[in-house]
């Protein structure tokens, strides 16, 4: 899952700027940002990942001292539970 090439992936962030909605089926490219907030594209398998199925694809090791905060359309970051799944769509 944490493949960076982009052959036959989804681009999440470029479907958004397009305004076109991405497709129904993965693999997805998404973009994870660091603790310095510096973003890499990553795969993601499926379009509901949990939030431990994002740290695995971002190469964190050790779950329980990271925290995912995902980025909301409205332009609202909102936390993500190790368990609780986001919706790509």
């Amino acid at each position: 899952m944490t493949d960076d090439t982009t052959a036959g992936a989804e681009d999440v962030a470029e479907a958004l700027r397009e305004g076109r909605p991405i497709r129904e089926h993965g693999p997805y490219l998404v973009l994870i940002a660091d603790e310095r907030l510096e973003f890499t594209k990553r795969h993601i398998a499926v379009a509901t990942p949990t939030g431990d199925e994002i740290l695995e694809a971002a190469g964190v090791l050790d779950s329980a001292s990271h925290q995912v905060l995902q980025l909301l359309v409205t332009g609202d970051a909102e936390g993500l539970r190790p368990s609780e799944t986001t919706d790509l769509h």
